[in-house]
């Protein structure tokens, strides 16, 4: 996924990297599995770029990386592929980091993920957090070939310490501190002190960081980075969705296709910035807490749904959505926000296409896109060029209040190489969640 992100910023003179209130991805290198490799790192092609990043990261002259994130010049190795946090490591030497990639090499793994670590978060209530949301994205017949929803609301993944950069005395300290994981999290004794299973939900992050204009401004710098990503790896998902749907073209062109669940995993900067650090093709959907269980159901809910409505006529009238607790989740009708469809004339409820009070533009490639307030860096290029863009309609409030009715198909897609995947079976969770 990291080298298909690239690529396709590339292509549109966009620098994901950037600087803190423009950085879309953090700085990140594809190293080679060292897998029976015993030449040294040095004489490696891939492992030059990294290097040479972290030694003037560590002198605060990378332009690609913030001042703000180099105090420590802390990095990231993870496992491509990887699930539940497993083999990740975090620390600053690049002695260290050779070691660490020769000791942990298995067979299993193809490949490893250098990313700078974000120095200078955002933090909430003095510790670090990310952002799980969630997008569906479904084959169709379109000249896209996919559709893609995110879904209105997401959560918290909190730490267990208060934050700091200074040097942990163990991979379970530095764990506790800086790793989010909700696996890596509940190994430790203190899961649970700050607030229950170390999940929080957008409203209690909005009370505890009342200036950052979360809904105005975040979510949709989120969600467009969620449709970059999707068009970004739109053969892979292609390929994975046609396999997953097991019936081909004619089953694409049937409108019978296939709706596959993603989980995006964003940091927020200091700036208030949505940084992408990781999707996940199977995320994990357990409960961590009462109103996290009740948030969770919805979203099964809708994402059935969204992959049933209009495809076969209702044996009995629809049961109505399960309830929120209406504190840390408000109420709502409807969760999915289409961001990326080709056809504009779909009406609401038909398979899957999208509500046309959609505010949507068709472009000279048959690509009708629909964003929350405004255009990724990628999109506004795009549109310049005259390809796919995305279109500045409405205010963010109106947007993503939108109650829309949708549809689409299945469950499963191995959407390609690069896209972690979590524990557990998506298939088998919604199916669970959904049942209580």
């Amino acid at each position: 996924m990291l080298r298909a992100l690239l690529s396709y910023y590339e292509a549109r003179g966009v620098d994901p990297f950037g600087q803190a209130d423009a950085a879309l991805l953090p700085l990140s290198f594809e190293l080679p599995s060292l897998f029976r490799e015993a030449r040294p790192l040095a004489s490696l092609p891939a492992w030059a770029p990294f290097a040479a990043a972290h030694v003037a990261a560590a002198a605060a002259r990378e332009p690609r990386v913030p001042a703000s994130w180099c105090a420590r010049n802390l990095w990231l190795l993870k496992p491509a592929r990887g699930s539940g946090g497993e083999g990740i490591w975090i620390g600053a030497s690049l002695c260290e980091a050779e070691a660490r990639l020769r000791a942990s090499s298995q067979r299993s793994i193809t490949a490893w993920v250098a990313q700078k670590y974000i120095e200078a978060p955002l933090l909430f209530e003095q510790r670090k957090f990310d952002v799980r949301m969630w997008a569906a994205i479904a084959s169709d017949a379109s000249p896209l070939g996919l559709a893609c929803w995110a879904y209105r609301e997401g959560y918290l993944r909190t730490s267990s310490a208060q934050y700091s950069t200074e040097a942990a005395t163990s991979d379970a300290e530095a764990q506790r501190v800086h790793l989010t994981n909700h696996c890596l999290q509940r190994q430790h004794g203190s899961l649970g002190e700050h607030e229950e299973g170390n999940t929080a939900s957008l409203a209690a992050l909005q009370r505890d960081a009342p200036h950052l204009r979360l809904r105005e401004e975040v979510l949709p710098q989120m969600f467009a980075t969620m449709a970059d990503a999707t068009l970004a790896a739109r053969c892979a998902l292609l390929s994975g969705l046609a396999t997953a749907g097991r019936g081909g073209e004619a089953r694409r062109r049937a409108g019978l296709g296939v709706v596959a669940l993603f989980g995006y995993d964003f940091m927020v900067t200091a700036e208030g910035r949505p940084v992408l650090i990781e999707i996940n093709a199977n995320p994990m959907l357990s409960a961590n807490n009462g109103w996290h269980a009740q948030l969770l159901q919805r979203l099964a809910h809708d994402y059935l749904r969204l992959a049933l409505d209009g495809r076969w006529p209702p044996a009995a009238p629809p049961p109505p959505p399960p309830p929120l607790d209406g504190v840390e989740v408000e109420q709502f009708e409807e969760g999915w926000l289409c961001l990326l469809h080709a056809d504009s004339h779909a009406a609401a409820g038909t398979g899957v296409g999208g509500p046309s009070r959609f505010r949507t533009q068709t472009t000279a490639s048959g690509v009708c896109v629909r964003a929350p307030l405004s255009a990724s860096p990628a999109a506004a290029a795009e549109a310049a060029a005259g390809g796919p863009a995305f279109l500045e309609g409405g205010s963010a409030e109106t947007e993503l209040g939108s109650e829309s009715e949708l549809g689409a198909g299945a469950v499963e897609a191995e959407a390609g190489a690069g896209l972690e995947e979590e524990a557990g079976d998506a298939t088998a969770t919604v199916a669970a969640v959904a049942t209580g």
